[in-house]
């Protein structure tokens, strides 16, 4: 046997690095998809997180305007319903004054109803807001 290495034998290497070239290339692509699979599975779970972020701060948000709301709708019908009840008394003395024929007990009923419904009831209104919402001031009720 001669040490000599034949143009066929030479050519199976060839061959044969060639194949393990292309098996190697094949892989390469697989191993570039799979990363890139990867990366985009990573952007999607990244973005998923920053929606529920978000999600969670506009729920936080919408909380403290319904809360915000809430308190200047309770205090809205606090405010009117206790105006009511003071027209409803005016009232009364009217017509007390009207049973009674009592001219000056009708007068003061108009006079007090007249003035009492020129008085604006949200005039103080944001001054309350402020006050009740400002968790820094202590509450002072004036009776």
């Amino acid at each position: 046997m001669s040490n000599a290495v034949t143009q066929k034998e030479i050519e199976d290497v060839n061959s044969f690095l060639q194949n393990i070239k292309e098996v190697a290339s094949i892989n390469q692509q697989s191993i570039d998809s799979v990363n890139n699979g990867v990366m985009q599975i990573g952007n999607i779970y990244l973005e998923s997180k920053r929606l529920d972020i978000r999600n969670a701060e506009l729920n936080n948000e919408l909380a403290r305007i319904l809360s915000e709301f809430k308190l200047k709708q309770g205090v809205l019908n606090l405010i009117f319903s206790e105006r009511g009840r003071i027209i409803d008394k005016h009232f009364e003395v009217i017509d007390k004054g009207l049973r009674e024929g009592n001219d000056a007990l009708i007068l003061q009923g108009l006079r007090g109803a007249s003035e009492f419904v020129m008085k604006n009831p949200l005039e103080d209104f944001d001054n309350f807001k402020k006050a009740i919402l400002d968790k820094n001031t202590p509450l002072e009720l004036d009776f």
